[in-house]
């Protein structure tokens, strides 16, 4: 969704994916607080992929627990933003 909104303003091509955030940011999408913890949960998304085997099951579990509220902020803040406000 944020590549699209990128893509569609003609901000560029984001060289990472910590980039979309940081773009979002710039332009009003996220508020500043919200963008690091976007940022953060690429990091461990990025550590899932890769080190997957290295991860207690329960390790995932707590995290995913505590950071899913996150992801629902993140869409209403674009939902918002696009004026879809009260759809997510």
């Amino acid at each position: 969704m944020a590549s699209h909104i990128i893509s569609e303003e003609g901000w560029g091509v984001p060289g990472s994916t910590n980039e979309i955030f940081y773009l979002l940011e710039e332009n009003g999408y996220l508020e500043r607080e919200l963008t690091e913890k976007m940022v953060r949960s690429v990091g461990f998304r990025n550590l899932l992929v890769h080190e997957y085997i290295k991860i207690e099951m329960e390790e995932i579990y707590h995290i995913a627990q505590k950071d899913i509220h996150d992801l629902g902020k993140y869409l209403r803040a674009i939902f918002s933003k696009l004026g879809l406000k009260g759809r997510i």
